[in-house]
């Protein structure tokens, strides 16, 4: 059973609401007992690895941020006390 474009819309839709942990937590439990279809699975499990994915390119960009931030400001602050 391939999955329709509405269906992966609806699982992310879910995922979203669930959060990265919930759903984790279903899929391990559904591993289980059978009753997810694979490729429900599957998509679950690509849908983990973006928002992980996702989130550390966040994180990234917010370190670059802050350092160019503490540059300019460090930058300033000797600026003004050498004139």
């Amino acid at each position: 059973m391939a999955l329709t474009a509405e269906k992966k819309d609806s699982l992310r839709a879910l995922y979203d609401v669930w959060g990265l942990d919930t759903v984790r937590r279903e899929i391990e439990r559904n591993d289980h007992n059978g009753l997810t279809p694979p490729d429900v699975i599957e998509f679950a499990r690509s849908w983990i690895a973006a928002e992980e994915a996702k989130g550390q390119r966040t994180v990234q960009t917010i370190k670059i941020a802050g350092t160019v931030v503490l540059s300019v400001i460090g930058g300033t602050i000797v600026g003004l006390l050498i004139f």
